[in-house]
């Protein structure tokens, strides 16, 4: 065999905020080689999991390493993906279905493969090249697709949704010999031409496809997702400092929001002194909860249509959102210096944004910092998402905790269209109000999140915590944020891996406190003799 594998034994595995180390007992890497496309890669995860399997051990693939919970770590085999970075288009012959996004480019120049390791930042790169762009993205670009698609990666584009939202179909190995691609059955959008080229077996399952697209690994090793792109826009980004309380004002606004309509915040918007016409593309918030004046910046970005004349000069690091060395030097201040808290955050909220007018890019370069600042001693950071029906209630007792706790750091609120996919993060409909808290990895700020899922509890606010960040992932609380949902997500698990085996090999530590167990049920338990 041609297939090139490094493996690394006894491997100390740790993310990139510093804060999931794990000792491995095996670190797969697998490569496509030159001029065989995708094959080697492929046929290598294949025997990967064929000696994975033998040992009877876990396995589980990451990407970039960007979660800041264990949901990607595995005790037993660890499997890298950034060396599969095979990308191609799909031919019009494979394709069936019909497009998602209106566009004046045919959906066979906008649909694509992209293998599980490509970064968004080469997807950007290659798409620019072809007049294409993602639909929407996180805030930064070293996540790999596979990655931050399983974990239900977001931005805060109001009638997008999350990343998983425009993934049109997604290829999956379930074990040594099989390896299927899933498509939803109300939309679907290739034939048998296309998966007979990998040889894949294609399904086409509403309830497989929307529970395996956010399915953290679960499923099995995600090698590729075919993806529907749009064409190439700018984004004319606009940032004020204002006082939350008139930020606030947006709430009752995205409460009625109306996906058909245009023109949902102009009233808002006329009332902040930005550009009315219609509604941006992108709204956030950044709120500092130790001020009451001048502590929020609202930034918004309109979508334009790509003119290169009329682009802003490229970026270096953006200094538009909420950095994460801000937030460390923040967190690492406070543990020598908790009382300065509410000053030091005060004095540094104003580096967390720009005030900028009129700044004009592509996502690629909007949305484009890949630097983390790695803390001695880890960053933290959990993410709620509640219905925009009780946001604004939901970050007024985020905020009261905060500064009740000596939180050191910021909030950001943003807004996103709610996903089908079964354990969707941003689940709830029409908007997802998501209110993320990153600061440093310390005893004070992991009882400050207890404190915040407590308080919410309390007031009866339903939310969902972002798999790829920190959280009480437990049974109860599986049950309090997805009910019947999680149900039908492990049912869907158990028809792909029929075999207990293959459920195991695709298990972790991190599915087991959620509930979700391989290991059979004991019986009996009278007196025997």
């Amino acid at each position: 065999m041609s297939t090139k594998i490094i493996i690394t034994d006894n491997y100390a595995w740790v993310n990139e905020h510093n804060n999931v180390l794990k000792q491995i007992l095996h670190r797969y890497q697998v490569f496509n080689n030159p001029g065989t496309g995708w094959k080697d890669g492929l046929a290598g995860v294949q025997e990967m999991l064929r000696g994975v399997r033998s040992r009877a051990e876990r396995v589980r693939s990451y990407g970039g390493k960007w979660s800041l919970s264990d949901v990607a770590v595995c005790n037993d085999s660890m499997h890298d993906t950034k060396p599969l970075t095979f990308w191609g288009g799909v031919g019009q012959n494979s394709i069936v279905g019909t497009a998602w996004y209106s566009d004046a480019k045919p959906l066979k120049d906008r649909l694509f493969y992209f293998q599980s390791g490509s970064q968004i930042t080469q997807i950007n790169t290659v798409l620019e090249s072809r007049g294409c762009c993602l639909p929407t993205t996180g805030a930064s670009n070293g996540q790999t697709i596979a990655g931050a698609v399983s974990t239900g990666t977001h931005g805060s584009a109001l009638n997008i949704g999350a990343m998983q939202d425009y993934v049109r179909a997604i290829h999956i190995v379930t074990s040594e010999q099989e390896h299927v691609i899933i498509q939803p059955a109300s939309k679907p959008i290739i034939n048998t031409n296309f998966s007979d080229v990998f040889g894949a077996k294609l399904l086409t399952d509403d309830e497989l496809f929307y529970s395996a697209v956010v399915s953290f690994g679960s499923f099995g090793v995600i090698i590729g997702v075919i993806v529907e792109t749009v064409s190439l826009f700018m984004l004319e980004t606009y940032t004020q400092r204002v006082d939350y309380t008139k930020a606030a004002a947006v709430y009752p606004y995205l409460a009625r929001f109306d996906h058909s309509s245009t023109t949902n915040l102009t009233a808002f918007l006329q009332q902040c002194g930005l550009p009315a016409q219609a509604d941006p593309h992108h709204l956030d918030i950044i709120a500092n909860p130790y001020a009451t004046t001048q502590n929020a910046f609202l930034r918004v970005m309109y979508k334009r249509p790509y003119d290169k004349s009329k682009l802003s000069p490229e970026p270096g690091v953006s200094g538009t959102r909420v950095g994460n060395d801000i937030l460390s030097i923040i967190g690492a201040i406070a543990d020598t210096a908790g009382g300065l808290v509410p000053t030091i955050v005060s004095q540094l909220f104003g580096q967390a944004a720009e005030v900028q007018s009129g700044y004009t890019q592509t996502p690629r370069n909007i949305f484009g910092d890949s630097t983390i600042y790695k803390p001695k001693h880890g960053g933290a950071s959990t993410e709620l998402g509640v219905p925009i029906s009780r946001a604004q209630e939901a970050v007024s007792i985020v905020m009261t905790t905060a500064a009740q706790a000596n939180f050191a750091g910021l909030l950001g609120i943003r807004f996103v269209q709610n996903s089908p996919a079964t354990l969707a993060f941003t689940r709830f409909a029409p908007l997802t109000c998501t209110i993320e808290l990153p600061g440093l990895n310390s005893v004070g700020t992991q009882n400050f999140y207890k404190q915040v899922y407590s308080n919410l509890d309390s007031a009866g606010i339903p939310f969902t915590l972002h798999w790829g960040q920190e959280g009480d992932y437990s049974p109860a609380r599986l049950a309090a944020m997805y009910g019947d949902a999680a149900d039908t997500w492990i049912r869907a698990r158990n028809r792909l891996l029929a075999d207990p085996a293959q459920r195991y090999m695709f298990t972790n530590d991190f599915l087991k406190r959620l509930g979700i167990s391989e290991a059979a049920e004991l019986t009996g338990g009278s007196v025997i003799a």
